[in-house]
């Protein structure tokens, strides 16, 4: 985790720095408070471990939402490429007659869900993400899903988690 905060310093782009910095800062402090939680369930520390379980659930959270933050701001930055694109791309089209009546045809605009199918880590890491969040939103009681709708979030975030691990081309770069 300190690697990857050290690796993610140099990166010009602000929002990507800090949203990739916070979220491996608070994946660190989560996975600390965790494995406090789990000393305290094992009998090696006395503690009251509801207050940790909800501490680690708050920094679970955070680490989430700045992964969110960071998928929303790739978005966006491929939108507005796309549209730079497509405004340089603006070409003329003739009527065909002798008069040549010139006419300017845009490109039909660039959207969400092609962004997304042209993009699959982006799209993958936007699952996962969406889909660990309510473990952390009902850990904290924010909302209150049954245990089989956490199940299959649980389940559909593990596979893209797997997806991207074992398909170095399906990683979401710089992570």
């Amino acid at each position: 985790m300190i690697l990857g905060i050290i690796s993610s310093w140099p990166i010009t782009d602000g929002v990507l720095r800090w949203s990739l910095v916070l979220a491996k800062l608070n994946q660190a402090f989560f996975l600390l408070v965790d494995h406090y939680v789990w000393f305290i369930k094992i009998d090696v520390l006395d503690a009251d471990p509801k207050r940790f379980v909800r501490l680690s659930a708050i920094f679970w959270l955070a680490a989430i939402v700045c992964n969110l933050v960071r998928d929303v701001h790739d978005i966006a930055q491929i939108i507005q490429r796309e549209k730079e694109k497509q405004r340089s791309s603006i070409y003329k089209k003739t009527d065909g007659v002798e008069n040549d009546v010139v006419r300017y045809v845009e490109p039909p605009p660039f959207s969400l869900t092609q962004c997304l199918s042209e993009n699959k880590p982006l799209a993958i890491d936007i699952v996962k993400n969406l889909t660990d969040m309510f473990l952390p939103l009902s850990a904290l009681q924010f909302i209150k899903p049954s245990e089989a709708y956490l199940a299959v979030m649980g389940m559909i975030s593990s596979y893209m988690g797997v997806l991207s691990t074992w398909n170095s081309a399906y990683k979401l770069k710089p992570s």
